[in-house]
């Protein structure tokens, strides 16, 4: 890399300037001289009025990089961030100026590629290396990389611990005057999934509903590429600052973007919660794109589940009967069988299906499930006038509800 002195000398024989010219008024020719040859070190003072003469900003005389260097990785970045593909970010990796906080980006958008492949530990290797050269940056930037991290130990099985990261980092945000809505964002939709792994409902409707309203809207990557092109325009007009601005916010978009699957499980988590709340008008809304984001995304089996769950609530507020999607596993299944019995017009068929469904809870659960399957049969053969056998059944469906309460 060039010095100093060397770039002074080449810019100014560029423009055809002596010595002398480029030094008066307020230095000398020997001065100028001293500095060519690096024998003397420039003042911040003497670089502003060197800079000022030779017409290009004070950064370029002291680092070689155009004013828009910056600008342009930040634009290759947020290229990079539209396509996902790790080798635009690898190959961004090897370009000159690139400060800590862009090579944090490289690594937190390889990390993220690394996820959708299921490789966790190079995901994790990743994010590792974002964390350090985020060291001392401002908690908005670190949640990233604290993202990243999240999803890899909930992919491990470890959703406690990620609960745990993604509540410091957005505690800190708040704490420290840092609250970045595209950090926010990241951080509470995560943690509406962290929270539904664990079973946590109320923590996830919380979480979603934070998420949900500081997302755009259902189209970021459309919106994302127009402040794209727009920042490509004022760019090539030399509009620095308002490109500064235009590719900050296409590169936050992009950033919404990758979480646009993920907001199935917000809108799943609230709708769950407005369902509870009776709100189910609005848990009916919730619950319809959260099926079809899990769709979109090919989460089949979430999309199952909450297909399900839209099921029950269309027969609740007395919507036209359902047709139940294919259950994929044995929870699914016993959960369709529940609504059979729902749906069926006599007795001996609704018996049937909720045995059956009781079968299929009692070894795996969800124990609220179970008990509300058990209760439901007990309920039926009470009212056939079978109040032995309800008795048995509530017995029979405590104990293995106990069981499984002991198993987790």
């Amino acid at each position: 890399m060039t010095s100093v002195g060397e770039r002074l000398h080449r810019l100014r024989t560029e423009r055809g300037m002596s010595q002398r010219e480029l030094a008066e008024p307020r230095y000398t020719a020997a001065f100028v001289s001293s500095l060519e040859a690096g024998k003397r070190t420039a003042s911040v003072e003497a670089l502003e009025y060197f800079a000022q003469r030779l017409a290009i900003a004070v950064d370029e005389l002291r680092t070689g990089r155009a004013a828009d260097h910056w600008l342009r990785l930040e634009l290759a970045l947020a290229v990079a961030e539209a396509a996902g593909a790790p080798g635009a970010f690898r190959e961004l990796l090897g370009s000159e100026g690139l400060s800590d906080e862009q090579q944090a980006w490289c690594h937190v958008g390889i990390g993220h590629a690394a996820l959708a492949t299921a490789d966790l530990a190079e995901a994790g290797i990743q994010f590792e290396s974002a964390d350090h050269h985020l060291v001392g940056a401002a908690p908005h930037h670190r949640a990233h990389a604290t993202v990243g991290r999240a999803a890899v130990l909930r992919r491990q099985g470890d959703a406690r611990y990620a609960v745990y990261l993604l509540t410091e980092a957005r505690d800190e945000l708040t704490r420290t005057g840092y609250p970045d809505p595209s950090a926010l964002l990241a951080l509470h939709v995560h943690l509406a999934v962290a929270h539904s792994d664990l079973g946590d409902d109320v923590q996830a409707a919380e979480a979603a509903e934070s998420a949900l309203l500081l997302a755009s809207g259902p189209r970021p990557m459309t919106i994302a590429r127009g402040h794209l092109d727009t920042g490509r325009t004022l760019l090539a007009a030399g509009r620095l600052p308002e490109a500064a601005v235009a590719v900050g916010q296409a590169r936050a978009a992009f950033r919404e973007a990758t979480l646009h699957s993920l907001l199935a499980w917000c809108h799943r988590a609230r709708g769950l919660r407005r369902k509870r709340d009776w709100d189910r008008e609005g848990a009916l809304t919730d619950l319809t794109m959260a099926e079809r984001l899990f769709a979109e995304s090919g989460q089949d089996d979430r999309r199952v589940d909450t297909a399900l769950e839209l099921a029950e609530l269309r027969l609740a507020m007395g919507i036209a009967e359902p047709d139940l999607p294919v259950a994929g596993n044995p929870v699914q299944q016993a959960r369709a069988d529940r609504l059979r019995a729902l749906m069926a017009s006599d007795g001996v068929a609704k018996e049937q299906f909720l045995v059956a469904a009781i079968g299929g809870f009692r070894d795996r659960g969800p124990r609220p499930e179970l008990a509300r399957a058990v209760n439901e049969l007990a309920d039926l053969l009470e009212a056939a006038g079978r109040g032995d056998e309800a008795l048995r059944v509530l017995r029979a469906g405590l104990a293995d509800v106990q069981r499984l309460n002991s198993q987790t």
